[in-house]
């Protein structure tokens, strides 16, 4: 790829941009591979797309380093174009200026798919957007990824978009729009009748942010997907969320993944699940499934926990003590000993389950008849833990149980 723009730039100078308008692309032909082949050629930014290679709906220019000169002639060339639907211009180091252009476009264009992730574009910048999002009434889903909105940005563009009954689907995350982002964008969750999917990834918006956008979605009857995951959310920003789900009947799917909302988060949320008789949300991530060498964070896949919270025995104490991980893995376990399916030996003494996780398995293993031997880590669940599972193992078959860091001594 290096070596192929290494053949392309020559002939991206000012000569050829701006007195010939002509614009420099590779193609490579894969055939035989004695006959594989680069072909350098030249696009004059003059003629009409359509006229050229047909009927366009997909332009993909994915890194691309079009720059100034290249946006003003993707714009001359689209200008009049009324069948492209899908326009991909992620990661092409566009800023304001390239953005103003685009902006002029956006007024009248028809497309309905706009990627402009990965660039730098500012508030500025989602500024100009803003005033042609206000006239444009195409447009279902919008990808503004990875740049650099901020509070103001988000601001501008919650504006705009707040009485649009069209887009259905918009991606802010990474802007660092933070909680004065998050206050604003709660304005088209309130008036927007058509938004359907909205991601905050890595948006900075913490409890605060979160408590603005759950007061929201209470109400809300278009919202399908929420995406929240890498936002510092904390138990506290787990309970805001808890409540709102008790009242909300559209949302389907919930990306905590990446927060710190730990078992107490976790807790609110299974117990929302729980009375929340619609069943609507069906996908809640909260966890990560490692890969072959235990690493989450490198395999970037998670687990959907909604059935399993919504199937757990309620129980009133949240603890604050343990991690939502091994929270999320006992409620699993417990549904495994309630249906016998787990083996004869269990081994928690590395499980941070805290009290709260106690009283989940004592209650499973009332009625558990496959397991024999039982390790736990009193230190970790606490003398009201160990209650717990004592209550649980009056009447079960395990013979054996091993107690390490005992308090008692």
């Amino acid at each position: 790829m290096n070596s192929q723009r290494k053949r392309e730039f020559p002939f991206r100078e000012s000569f050829w941009l701006n007195e010939k308008r002509w614009y420099t692309v590779c193609e490579t032909v894969i055939g035989d591979y004695k006959e594989n082949k680069i072909l350098l050629f030249t696009i004059p930014f003059t003629i009409n797309i359509d006229d050229s290679y047909g009927t366009i709906t997909t332009l993909n220019l994915y890194s691309n380093d079009i720059g100034t000169f290249g946006t003003q002639y993707i714009v001359d060339a689209l200008v009049n174009n009324t069948t492209l639907t899908t326009l991909n211009i992620v990661n092409n180091a566009i800023g304001d200026d390239e953005v103003k252009y685009m902006a002029d476009l956006l007024e009248t264009s028809t497309s309905t798919t706009l990627s402009m992730a990965s660039n730098e574009i500012d508030a500025k910048g989602m500024n100009f957007l803003s005033k042609a999002f206000h006239k444009n009434m195409t447009l279902k889903e919008l990808g503004l990824e990875y740049n650099r909105a901020t509070g103001d940005g988000a601001k501008s563009i919650s504006e705009a978009l707040q009485n649009n009954n069209v887009l259905k689907i918009i991606n802010l995350s990474s802007n660092d729009i933070v909680v004065d982002g998050a206050r604003y964008l709660t304005l088209i969750l309130e008036n927007n009748a058509s938004l359907t999917e909205i991601s905050l990834y890595r948006a900075d918006i913490e409890n605060a942010g979160v408590k603005c956008v759950a007061d929201v979605l209470r109400n809300n009857m278009t919202l399908q997907e929420l995406n929240l995951e890498s936002n510092r959310i904390k138990a506290e920003g787990a309970e805001y969320l808890a409540n709102a789900l008790r009242e909300n009947t559209t949302l389907r799917m919930l990306n905590l993944y990446d927060n710190e909302i730990g078992a107490a988060g976790a807790h609110y949320l299974a117990e929302a699940l729980r009375n929340n008789k619609t069943h609507t949300l069906t996908e809640l991530f909260l966890k990560g499934i490692p890969d072959r060498q235990g690493r989450c964070h490198k395999s970037r896949k998670t687990e959907n926990m909604a059935f399993v919270f919504r199937n757990s025995v309620a129980f009133s104490q949240p603890d604050p003590v343990g991690d939502v991980d091994s929270y999320c893995e006992l409620l699993k376990l417990a549904e495994s000993l309630r249906n016998n399916k787990t083996s004869s030996e269990l081994n928690l003494t590395y499980k941070q389950i805290g009290s709260a996780g106690a009283q989940h398995i004592g209650d499973a293993l009332r009625s558990n008849t496959t397991l024999k031997k039982l390790r736990v880590n009193a230190k970790e669940i606490g003398l009201i833990g160990l209650k717990y599972l004592g209550d649980g193992l009056k009447n079960n078959t395990v013979s054996s149980i091993s107690v390490k860091d005992d308090l008692y001594s």
